[in-house]
């Protein structure tokens, strides 16, 4: 056993051979005359045209500090070879993940749903446990089944079709996960240290992984770890969107707040012609003709950030608003008339040119 001659490939050791097949081999072309080979006793791999006398010796092996290894192999520290964790690794889809997001937009989903069988086909083949491509049909079956179901006029179909594709959801969550662990678990085995995030794996899910599957194609055509894979770069992109929706609904929301509160602040500026008016009212039976009659300002010094003019007229008051007041309202007015009933006075609100969505309850 000893005269025999074992030989490496792919990162793997085969052997023995005895010197004579090995010498076949080489001369049909099964067996390259570089491939590294070994002899026992012997301290490192040789190329195996050194070990068969009389056949052809390549040219020297650059040592490994010139950055050279022999196919599926990498060069160690101190001088000899390693299997290369590359030579085995099955290359990963590597479309990037932007691309991904994009045409799963541009398809109506369509697209998402065909790039997750991609991707759990990948990952069946580094681990031949997953279940995640069975997952994966069982969650299109499941959402095809609940989908048509909502199609149907009964309430309860309705309902059961939206449990059946909410649980589709939940299946599609749990073979994302179950990709993510088998993805970390043969990254382990090949010395890579990667770090797959819960919270980010569960909002950004395939897209997230495709990035880290672009970062590990590039590991294993390259052989660098660095950059890292794009985590923060899924996460601004995604982000974007949801901001910009948020931003469409909070901003038109907010103003509209604004403009309620101009017009809220317009109308306490005439408290005191109301208050002129019943007070003119309980002494003398009848309304007032003007702001004087009532015993106020003339009507352009009864003004406020928001109103040009506060004018009475035979107890109808009219608010006249101006100022800064915003654009939409700016050439707007308010008119309270009042109305007796049983004794008492109370005002009715009237808008002119003010949208009702900006008025005050009083005032609807």
């Amino acid at each position: 056993m000893d005269d025999k001659i074992w030989i490496g490939r792919g990162g793997q050791k085969y052997g023995p051979y005895e010197e004579a097949v090995l010498r076949g081999w080489v001369k049909e072309g099964k067996v390259e005359p570089d491939v590294l080979a070994w002899r026992t006793g012997m301290a490192e791999w040789v190329p195996l045209a050194t070990l068969l006398p009389g056949m052809e010796v390549p040219p020297p092996i650059p040592p490994p500090s010139a950055g050279w290894a022999p196919r599926g192999f990498s060069a160690r520290e101190d001088g000899g070879f390693a299997p290369d964790p590359r030579a085995t690794f099955q290359t990963p889809p590597s479309l990037h993940w932007f691309v991904v997001l994009l045409l799963t937009m541009v398809t109506g989903g369509i697209f998402g749903w065909i790039w997750m069988f991609v991707q759990a086909s990948w990952v069946g083949k580094i681990d031949k446990r997953s279940k995640a491509l069975v997952l994966f049909i069982l969650a299109l079956v499941s959402y095809v089944v609940g989908f048509s179901l909502t199609t149907q006029k009964t309430p309860a179909a309705t309902l059961a079709g939206v449990l059946i594709m909410f649980g589709a959801i939940i299946v599609i969550y749990v073979g994302i996960f179950a990709m993510a662990d088998s993805i970390k678990r043969d990254a382990a085995k090949r010395g890579l240290a990667l770090h797959i995030g819960g919270i980010t794996l569960f909002f950004l899910s395939m897209y997230y992984l495709q990035g880290i599957m672009t970062w590990l194609a590039r590991w294993k055509e390259t052989g660098q770890t660095e950059p890292g894979p794009p985590k923060a770069a899924v996460w601004c992109v995604m982000i974007l969107p949801l901001v910009s929706i948020l931003a469409a609904i909070a901003i038109p929301a907010y103003q509209n707040y604004i403009i309620r509160t101009e017009v809220a602040q317009a109308v306490a500026v005439a408290e005191p012609a109301r208050t002129a008016v019943l007070n003119y009212y309980n002494s003398h039976g009848q309304m007032p003709h003007d702001n004087t009659q009532a015993g106020i300002s003339e009507a352009a010094s009864l003004q406020g950030r928001y109103v040009s003019g506060v004018t009475i007229d035979d107890g109808r008051i009219t608010i006249a608003l101006g100022g800064v007041a915003h654009r939409q309202i700016a050439s707007g007015s308010l008119v309270l008339t009042p109305v007796v009933a049983q004794g008492e006075v109370r005002f009715n609100c009237v808008a002119n040119s003010i949208s009702v969505q900006y008025l005050p309850q009083t005032c609807r």
